[in-house]
């Protein structure tokens, strides 16, 4: 028996010992719990002495050494990767041609895509550019549009937009004014349609523009300011005004009574431009009816000269906050 109890006394304060040890908490973190966010976070779990001791608990009352824990600091690890940044600072050109809508021949149009328009899964604006007369659709290429587009691209001046130049086909280039059977009506219910079908657009009123030169900015006027719903952005240089015989109701001098016109309108032409008079009476028209618009007059005539240094600005003015 006294064997017995100093065995006894001996083993069960080793037993206690043992025991203690193997119950002490040793700090381990827990990777992959979700944080309300959804990310995936990295935090401690609190040890029992910890979740005792912690202020909110039941002790708060009783125990006066208890101290409010400082929250935990979590750090987010992104579940996934920043999205594809577009590199690229070329334009890339595309040949198409589509059913007129007015008439029963196909219609050929030429599209420049922005940078990573292949790679990048979005839409964008579009900026349509009617010729001049006895031009076609290659007239802004002549122009020099494409270097005007990879300059600002390669500056990164200004945001990603579809360039979309059509041939105005005869006699609607010519021989309509406006209306129904004309070439308003293609451009409306042909072109437009088209282009959004075809090509990822944003097919809303302020993410169009549409420009033209000479005869095509006479068409600019007269389509951007009957479709305000559908185009709120028009140029026109030295558009072909002085030659101007419309209806009334399809006069863009008349139209600018109408007051609903787009949100933004530039006019140019050369000092000694055959235009030159009449795009200054327009400008002035614009100004007595309170209408927000550019006006810019620089040296030169009638010609390619004179509209090819003007690019860069009207491209700057209708597409800057696209």
């Amino acid at each position: 028996m006294q064997h017995r109890n100093l065995i006894s006394c001996f083993l069960i304060p080793l037993l206690f010992a043992v025991n203690l040890v193997a119950c002490q908490r040793v700090p381990v973190t827990v990777t992959g719990v979700s944080d309300p966010n959804g990310s995936i976070t990295n935090r401690p779990i609190p040890s029992i002495t910890e979740i005792l001791d912690d202020c909110t608990g039941p002790s708060r009352d009783v125990d006066s050494d208890c101290v409010t824990p400082t929250p935990t600091e979590y750090v987010t690890i992104p579940t996934e990767l920043a999205p594809h940044a577009c590199t690229e600072r070329s334009v890339r050109l595309e040949h198409a041609s589509y059913l007129g809508w007015q008439t029963p021949d196909l219609i050929q149009v030429l599209i420049y895509l922005p940078p990573c328009y292949d790679d990048l899964n979005r839409s964008y604006p579009v900026l349509y550019l009617l010729h001049g007369k006895p031009q076609d659709e290659k007239h802004w290429q002549i122009l020099g549009i494409e270097e005007a587009l990879e300059d600002v691209y390669g500056d990164d001046t200004l945001p990603p937009f579809l360039v979309v130049m059509p041939l105005q086909p005869e006699p609607l280039f010519s021989s309509t004014d406006g209306g129904p059977g004309s070439y308003e009506d293609e451009f409306i219910n042909g072109l437009v349609p088209f282009i959004d079908r075809t090509y990822r657009t944003i097919a809303q009123g302020d993410s169009r523009g549409l420009a033209g030169v000479s005869r095509g900015g006479v068409w600019a006027l007269e389509i951007g300011f009957r479709n305000s719903d559908t185009i709120q952005r028009v140029g026109a240089l030295s558009p072909s005004l002085n030659v101007n015989y419309a209806r009334p109701e399809y006069d863009p001098f008349t139209l600018v009574l109408s007051g609903d016109l787009p949100s933004r309108i530039f006019l140019m032409s050369g000092d000694t431009d055959t235009a030159y008079e009449k795009t200054l009476e327009l400008s002035d028209a614009l100004q007595k009816a309170d209408i927000e618009h550019e006006y810019v007059s620089v040296l030169g005539n009638h010609e390619s000269s004179t509209w090819r240094v003007i690019i860069p600005e009207l491209l700057l003015y209708l597409t800057i906050d696209w």
